[in-house]
């Protein structure tokens, strides 16, 4: 199953990207722990290496959600407006 993951920045430019994971289920949530504790986030994709300093990241979202994210995760929250 692909995952996609869709950055919006600081700025409120958006870019979406899609890959397949390499990253094993119950590992993810402190993945994206570590990720966001860095100052760059590194994407490789179509052949070249893209960094975002962290710094101009609003928020980072990744679709569909993984099933075994940790505990420190909120679990079935619903958006409103």
């Amino acid at each position: 199953m692909k995952r996609h993951l869709k950055i919006q920045f600081t700025d409120g430019n958006v870019m979406q990207f899609e890959f397949s994971p390499s990253i094993e289920e119950h590992r993810m949530g402190s993945y994206l722990d570590q990720m966001m504790s860095l100052s760059n986030l590194i994407i490789e994709a179509e052949g070249r290496v893209m960094l975002f300093p962290t710094q101009n990241i609003k928020f980072i979202e990744v679709y569909p959600a993984p099933q075994k994210l940790g505990t420190n995760i909120i679990r079935a929250a619903k958006i409103v407006d």
